[in-house]
C-alpha cells in the first residue's frame, strides 16, 4: 500500500505558531500542510477545494471574516458541506472550560489541546493527526490504554478540567502530586509501584511532604468551594467526622471517573444507539399519552349515562384506560372496554 502523507488545514490567526507549525513540518515526510488561513469562511472554501484529512482550528479567531470568535460557526458550516468523510479536528485554544469542551466535542471536534499546558506544542499537535489517524485505521475495538498510548494529553485535559471544577486550582502545591498521581492509575492498571512511591521518585520529595501536599490541596478546595458545588462534582461518600476525603479517597475517585468519562468517549457508537433506543420509548409514551387525551371525553359521556338504575365505572391501570359500563335489566348487563 502506497504511503501518503497526511494533508492538514491550519485555520490559526497567531503568526508564530503558523511559522512553528511550517517549521515542524520541513523534517517529516508524513505531514502536509495544504493551506493556512487566519478566516474561519476561507477555512470552509479551503475544506471545498483542498479536502484536508485533518484540520487545526484555533478557539480564538480574532481575525475572523464575519468579525466575532467563529470557530463555532466553522463546525457548524463544516457538517452543512456534506462532504463524503469526516476530517479529524484538532481545536487548539487557551480556554480550560469543561463547558466549552463539552459543546466542542458535540460539535464533531476529535481533540482539544490546552495551548497552556507546558507540554502543548507544534509538533505534539501534528503527532496526534498521526495518532488519530491510525485509530480510524485499525481495529475498532481497543483498551483504554491502546486508545490513548499516543494521547496523554488527552487524558490530562480531562484530569484538570475536572480538578478545576471542585477547586483544586494549578496555583496549588500538591494540584501537580494529585495530577499525575490520577494520570499515573489511569495508564497503568498493573499498579507496579505505589503511587506515592512513584511520586516520590518523580518529584525527588519524600512521601510525608507528598502526601501532605495532597492533603492540602483537598483542605483549600473544600473551604473554597460552594457546598453545592461540591457535592454536584464530587458524588462520593464523605466521611462525616472529618467532612473532607483522605488523599487516596479523592484520588482513586477521579481514576475511576476520569475512566468512565474515556470509556464513554470511545463507545460513541453504542451511546448513539441507545440514544435512537430512548427516543424511540419516548415517541411511544407521546402516542400513550395522546390516546389518554383521546378517550377522557368518553368517560365524561358515560358518567353523564349513568342513572339510578344504570351504573358507569372506570379504572386505569398503568395508563391504559378500562371503562366498564354495568347496565342491569334484569338479569342482563353489558361491559365496554376502552383500551
Amino acid at each position: 500500500m502506497e504511503f501518503k502523507p497526511m494533508k492538514i488545514l491550519i485555520i490559526e490567526d497567531d503568526i508564530k505558531d503558523c511559522n512553528s507549525f511550517k517549521e515542524c513540518v520541513k523534517n517529516r515526510d508524513d505531514i502536509e500542510i495544504v493551506a493556512m488561513t487566519d478566516s474561519d469562511l476561507e477555512g470552509l472554501k479551503l475544506v471545498k477545494l483542498k479536502r484536508p484529512e485533518g484540520i487545526v482550528l484555533d478557539l480564538e479567531l480574532n481575525n475572523s471574516a464575519t468579525g466575532s470568535i467563529d470557530s463555532l460557526d466553522f463546525l457548524d458550516n463544516l457538517k452543512k458541506i456534506h462532504l463524503n468523510y469526516e476530517p479529524i479536528v484538532i481545536v487548539t485554544t487557551h480556554v480550560n472550560s469543561k463547558r466549552t469542551y463539552d459543546i466542542l466535542h458535540r460539535n464533531g471536534v476529535d481533540l482539544i489541546l490546552y495551548k497552556d499546558n507546558p507540554k502543548y506544542s507544534s509538533e505534539h499537535v501534528l503527532n496526534n493527526f498521526i495518532s488519530l489517524r491510525k485509530m480510524d485505521n485499525h481495529c475498532e475495538e481497543k483498551s483504554i490504554d491502546e486508545i490513548f498510548e499516543d494521547d496523554e494529553n488527552k487524558i490530562s485535559n480531562l484530569i484538570n478540567e475536572q480538578l478545576e471544577l471542585i477547586g483544586v486550582t494549578s496555583k496549588l502545591k500538591g494540584r501537580e502530586y494529585v495530577h499525575d498521581a490520577i494520570l499515573y492509575l489511569v495508564q497503568d492498571d498493573s499498579n507496579s509501584i505505589n503511587v506515592i512511591q512513584y511520586l516520590v521518585n518523580k518529584y525527588k520529595k519524600s512521601a510525608t511532604t507528598i502526601t501532605n501536599g495532597i492533603q492540602n490541596a483537598i483542605i483549600h478546595a473544600w473551604r473554597v468551594t460552594p457546598v453545592d458545588d461540591l457535592e454536584k462534582y464530587y458524588t462520593a461518600r464523605v466521611n462525616y467526622e472529618t467532612g473532607i476525603p483522605t488523599p487516596m479517597e479523592f484520588i482513586y475517585y477521579y481514576v475511576s471517573k476520569i475512566k468512565k468519562e474515556i470509556w464513554f468517549f470511545s463507545n460513541k457508537k453504542l451511546w448513539k444507539v441507545l440514544e435512537i433506543f430512548h427516543s424511540f420509548f419516548l415517541s411511544l409514551r407521546c402516542i400513550h399519552f395522546l390516546c389518554m387525551l383521546f378517550f377522557l371525553p368518553f368517560f365524561s359521556i358515560f358518567r353523564h349515562f349513568s342513572s339510578s338504575e344504570n351504573t358507569a365505572k372506570f379504572r386505569a391501570f398503568d395508563g391504559i384506560f378500562i371503562l366498564q359500563i354495568q347496565k342491569y335489566e334484569g338479569e342482563r348487563w353489558w361491559r365496554i372496554w376502552v383500551l
